[in-house]
């Protein structure tokens, strides 16, 4: 479906609005944060279409909507674009020089960093067959944690990290970070992935981070880059 601008308009106050809060959004929220150009009646039905086109969906449970795989997928290639994390990297840069950490370490350091600034599950390898993974602590300050059978499904990625390292060169790209959602996901189709890998003088290293599908991507992809600048330099 081909999105007119007032759909992409209300399509983006939708996601950004639930990547914010984690709450369904309803149409009067909507109508809020348009200061009131655009009628409640208007919203109502730009909402019924975008759930037709399979974008967003209602949850049983609320009267507003979320985005669905799909929409989270049309966001990614349509109107992402990397946040800016300059003032982030300033200070993780001056703890690396301040550390002065081995190697192995500094791989280590970088990965708690990305973790700690995405809120999410990050991997990294250390040599060829190994994965240092961290952040499962961070995953549960999320609503989504919420779900027991999810949140074993991280838990069992963090056990297994290291036999997931041929999975994950299968699905990552050598030159940039590639976004994987939902059923594209190798680990779980509720999960989403990003992965990559950097330049060590021995070979390719892995670097992917693990969340809920609700996340900050234009955040998250701007830290992965920036750490795999990091890890190459």
């Amino acid at each position: 479906m081909q999105l007119t601008d007032r759909q992409q308009r209300i399509f983006q106050l939708v996601l950004e609005g639930y990547i914010s809060s984690g709450q369904p959004i309803g149409s009067a929220w909507v109508v809020a944060h348009l200061s009131g150009e655009i009628s409640s009646a208007t919203v109502r039905t730009e909402l019924v279409a975008l759930e037709q086109a399979g974008l967003i969906r209602a949850p049983h449970t609320s009267a507003g909507r979320i985005p669905t795989e799909e929409g989270y997928r049309h966001y990614i290639e349509t109107f992402m674009h990397p946040a800016r994390v300059d003032r982030e990297m300033e200070i993780v840069e001056h703890e690396l020089d301040a550390a002065d950490d081995s190697p192995e370490e500094k791989v280590r350091h970088i990965a708690r960093e990305l973790s700690q600034l995405a809120g999410n599950v990050v991997m990294v390898g250390i040599d060829p067959r190994s994965l240092y993974a961290t952040g499962m602590s961070r995953m549960y300050e999320s609503p989504e944690s919420a779900d027991t059978e999810l949140m074993r499904t991280v838990s069992h990625a963090l056990d297994r990290a290291d036999e997931l390292m041929d999975e994950l060169f299968d699905v990552a790209s050598h030159t940039d970070v590639k976004i994987l959602i939902g059923k594209e996901n190798p680990i779980d189709e509720n999960l989403s992935l990003m992965v990559t890998t950097y330049a060590t003088s021995e070979g390719a290293r892995i670097m992917a981070l693990l969340g809920f599908m609700r996340m900050r991507y234009d955040r998250n992809i701007a830290l992965m880059q920036a750490m795999k600048r990091l890890l190459e330099g």
